[in-house]
């Protein structure tokens, strides 16, 4: 089973575009703290998921989710492999969500 849960807060606002076939598409990233100590330089440990909600789900989550906001996902999480702009071989970690709750902020009024 593949399955993750996630509460973390919003980097920025979420994004809403289409796939060319015009399925929806809702794309954020969440920083997850992770519990312990800081690193030397006093900030905190922090892990950063890209996310994805799809169709009318995605839609909704593209008005609600913004900068700041502490969400819960859940979802399964898949991991690549791509080369940075200095050359070097990095990890991102994506969570294609089936669920999520806003924790935090302030749901639009339509």
């Amino acid at each position: 089973m593949n399955r993750l849960y996630l509460i973390g807060n919003l980097t920025a606002d979420a994004v809403l575009a289409a796939t060319a076939s015009g399925m929806s598409v809702c794309t954020f990233s969440l920083a997850v703290n992770q519990p312990g100590g800081k690193q030397a330089d006093g900030s905190g440990n922090v892990t950063y998921f890209r996310c994805s909600l799809w169709g009318a789900q995605g839609e909704e989550a593209a008005r609600m989710l913004k900068k700041g906001n502490k969400v819960f996902v859940c979802g399964e999480v898949h991991a690549s492999a791509y080369r940075g702009r200095d050359g070097s071989t990095r990890a991102s970690l994506e969570v294609q969500c089936r669920e999520y709750e806003l924790l935090s902020g302030n749901a639009p009024t339509a």
